[in-house]
C-alpha cells in the first residue's frame, strides 16, 4: 500500500472512509513513526492550508481499532497522541495535525481533508489494471461437486487481481461523476431450479457481494434431477438492472457490458420463446464452454446469433489457474487493454 493525501474535498469520516474504499484502498493506517513522519512531509509539501486531516483509527467501545477493521482483528500499535489526549468525550475518531503531526481525537461530523492507503501500481502495468468493463456472472450451481468447486476457484481467482470500483451506495446512481474511472466491476447471479441467489439482493454494481454471490453456489445442495426454468434468472437479471444497478452504460464511458453465462447443461425450460434480440438487449453475451459449446449445443439461448463463445486453451482446459488467465486474456483482447497479463494464481 501506498500513502495518498486526499484534500480535493473535505468529508466526515465515514465518507472518507467510503472514498478510499471506492479507489481500492483504506483510511491510512499509520503504524509506525516513520509512516507519520511520511504524512507531515505531504501535507507540508502540498498546497492545501487545512490543519487537521482524518487518519483510519477510530474508538469503538473504548479500544482503538482501524476504520477498516470491522472485527478489531488488527492490533493497534503505535500513537503518536498529543499532550493531553486522546480526551475521554472529545470524539472517537483521529486527526492529525498538520504542523507536528501530532493526533487528537475529534468528532466524526467534520468535514475534513484524509490520508488513504491505495495500491502500488504494477510496474509495468498488468493488462487487466486498465480494464473498463461491467460484467455480470450468470452461473449455473446444478454440476456435480467437482464442477461446482472448479467454477468456485476459477472466480475466485479471476477477482484477485481485478481494480474493482464499488460505490457503496445503491441510490449512487444519482453520483455520475463517480462513474468515469477505467476499472472492472463484476456480479452475477447463481441459478438453479426454478430459484435465485443473490448474497442480500438482486445482482448490481453499487455495492461488492461477488464473493458471497460466488460462495452461494454451495448453498444450493447437488440437485441434479431437476431441470431449471432459465427465464427465472433472467427475469431477476433484467428487473434489478433496468432500475440502475449503477451500471456504466452511457456511452460517455465507454464501459464495456458483458455477460458470461456458464451453463453446466444443454437442456433447460423455459416459460417463453427467449431470444437475446429480445431480452438482456443492452449487453454483450459470452458462453464460457466449460461443458456445453456453441457446436455442440441445442438449446436456443445457446445457439443464438448474439451469444458468443470465449476460446478455451487446447492445453489443460480444465486446470484452474489455466481458466483464470483465459478470463484475463479474454477480458484485455475484448477491450484493448495493453500491458502484460497478471501471473497464474496458486490455486
Amino acid at each position: 500500500m501506498c500513502l495518498a493525501l486526499a484534500t480535493n474535498y473535505d468529508y466526515q469520516f465515514s465518507v472518507a472512509n467510503a472514498r478510499c474504499f471506492a479507489e481500492n484502498g483504506r483510511l491510512s493506517h499509520i503504524q509506525n513513526s516513520f509512516d507519520n513522519a511520511l504524512a507531515i512531509k505531504m501535507i507540508q509539501s502540498s498546497a492545501t492550508n487545512a490543519g487537521f486531516f482524518y487518519i483510519g483509527l477510530q474508538r469503538v467501545n473504548e479500544s482503538w481499532w482501524y476504520a477498516d477493521d470491522e472485527y478489531g482483528i488488527d492490533p493497534v500499535t503505535y500513537f503518536n497522541w498529543a499532550k493531553g489526549q486522546p480526551l475521554k468525550d472529545g470524539g472517537d475518531c483521529v486527526i492529525m495535525n498538520r504542523v507536528d503531526g501530532k493526533w487528537y481525537v475529534a468528532d466524526c461530523g467534520q468535514y475534513l481533508p484524509y490520508f488513504c492507503d491505495v495500491p502500488a501500481l504494477h510496474t509495468p502495468l498488468y493488462c487487466t489494471d486498465k480494464l473498463n468493463v461491467d460484467i455480470v456472472f450468470m452461473i449455473d450451481a446444478t454440476g456435480n461437486q467437482n464442477d461446482t468447486r472448479m467454477i468456485h476457484d476459477v472466480l475466485f481467482g479471476f477477482n484477485t487481481v481485478l481494480p474493482t470500483q464499488w460505490y457503496q451506495d445503491p441510490l449512487s446512481c444519482q453520483s455520475e461523476n463517480r462513474y468515469d474511472k477505467e476499472q472492472t466491476r463484476v456480479t452475477g447471479i447463481v441459478y438453479y431450479d426454478s430459484t435465485w441467489v443473490s448474497a442480500n439482493s438482486g445482482p448490481n454494481f453499487c455495492v461488492d457481494r461477488f464473493p458471497e454471490i460466488v460462495d452461494s453456489m454451495y448453498t444450493t445442495g447437488q440437485q441434479s434431477d431437476f431441470v431449471l426454468d432459465i427465464s427465472v434468472p433472467m427475469n431477476i437479471v433484467e428487473m434489478f438492472m433496468s432500475d440502475c444497478g449503477c451500471r456504466r452504460n452511457a456511452a460517455k464511458y465507454g464501459t464495456r457490458q458483458i455477460m458470461i453465462w456458464i451453463p453446466m447443461r444443454d437442456a433447460y425450460q423455459t416459460s417463453r420463446n427467449i431470444s437475446l434480440g429480445n431480452e438482456l438487449a443492452t449487453w454483450e453475451h459470452y458462453l464460457w464452454p466449460i461443458r456445453v459449446s456453441k457446436k455442440t449445443a441445442t438449446f436456443p439461448l445457446w445457439i443464438d446469433s448474439l451469444m458468443q463463445e470465449i476460446q478455451m486453451p487446447s492445453d489443460h482446459p480444465e486446470f484452474i489457474p489455466t481458466q483464470v488467465l483465459t478470463l484475463w486474456r479474454f477480458l484485455c483482447n475484448l477491450t484493448g487493454s495493453t500491458g502484460e497479463t497478471p501471473p497464474a494464481p496458486f490455486i
